[in-house]
Order: C-alpha cells, then sequence, then structure tokens
C-alpha cells in the first residue's frame, strides 16, 4: 500500500507471546530488520488492556483480557502513529481494529485470530466480527487486515493470479478447506 508516494511496510505475525518486559527490545529489534510502518500481531499479550499507550516511539494498543479471546496487538512505527484516530478503537471477542487518517486516506487496520475449533458454528462468528469491523468503516476506507484465519489458503487461487503473493504470504498457501472457502469469501 502506498501513502502519499510512499510504500507502506506492514507486517503480521502470530508472535505466540512477548514477555511486557520485552516489548520495547522486540519491536526494536524488528525494526533493526525490517523498516516497518505497522505491525499486526496475534497472540501478543494484554499488555496496554484495551488502551492506546505510546512506547518510545511506537504507538500500542492490545485487546483488553477477555476468557476465551486472543490476544491481538497493533503496533503503530514512528511515521504513521501521528496519524492514529485516538476514538476508533473496536474491540470484538476476536477481532481489534483501530484506523488512521493519512492526508485524507482513511485505513482501518485490523487483528484477528479466528476460531481455531473444527465447526462452522464457532468460525462464523469470528467470520461475523471481522465483516461487522470492514461494514462500519466510513466510505472509501481502505483495510489492512493481519489474520490468523487457521487454516492454508489455496494454493491454486496463487497460480490462477487471484492471490497477489506480495499481499498474502507463502506460507499460507496449502489445500482449500471449508475454513478457507469462508475466509475467502
Amino acid at each position: 500500500m502506498a501513502l502519499g508516494g510512499d510504500e507502506l511496510t506492514i507486517l503480521n505475525w502470530n508472535v505466540r507471546g512477548v514477555y511486557k518486559s520485552e516489548v520495547l527490545t522486540f519491536l526494536n529489534s524488528t525494526s533493526l530488520l525490517v523498516n516497518w510502518d505497522v505491525m499486526v500481531l496475534q497472540e501478543f499479550g494484554n499488555h496496554t488492556d484495551g488502551q492506546i499507550i505510546t512506547m518510545d516511539k511506537y504507538t500500542i494498543v492490545t485487546s483488553p483480557k477477555t476468557t476465551g479471546a486472543r490476544s491481538l496487538g497493533v503496533v503503530l512505527g514512528p511515521r504513521i502513529h501521528p496519524f492514529l484516530v485516538h476514538s476508533s478503537l473496536q474491540i470484538r471477542p476476536r477481532t481489534m481494529s483501530i484506523d488512521i487518517n493519512f492526508v485524507n486516506i482513511y485505513i482501518r487496520i485490523i487483528s484477528a485470530h479466528l476460531d481455531p475449533r473444527n465447526s462452522v458454528s464457532d468460525y462464523n462468528p469470528s467470520l461475523s466480527d471481522v465483516r461487522f469491523l470492514m461494514s462500519n468503516a466510513p466510505p472509501k476506507t481502505r483495510f489492512i487486515g493481519g489474520i490468523d484465519a487457521q487454516c492454508a489458503m489455496p494454493s491454486a487461487d496463487f497460480a490462477n493470479g487471484d492471490c497477489d503473493p506480495a499481499l498474502l504470504g507463502p506460507f499460507v498457501c496449502g489445500s482449500t478447506s471449508w475454513k478457507s472457502d469462508s475466509f475467502l469469501e
């Protein structure tokens, strides 16, 4: 995604936990490897408990602690954090979003960790939460989704050119399943 002529670098990562005492080290170390603007995280930790905080040069928000939900996070790097819309935080059981307004380009950043259980009745509410966050956005909003969909995406979509491998990483390719079909709808 480009903003004002510059490319926006986005990382999505299921980090499986980062200790609160190590958050700043994690962010600084990652910034040395990749000059990222937005980091969308799953299983990050409930370090801000639903509050937006600034730590050094980063703006960090994590989902609050709730029973049965995964901890989600969005971190804005120094180039992007001044454009955060502070009143935009939305939290659902397995999803969260924050918005940025960059010179009249409105962007909603969604972090989601969809239900891992193998039933439609468990998975569909997670998808409904993502749909809700997308459907209640202002007109002409652009979306960034960092989502652990709990399934491999069909590799045929890459071969047919339906999925841009620059947008959907190669590690998600695999055999299609009802979860991947539901997610791609």
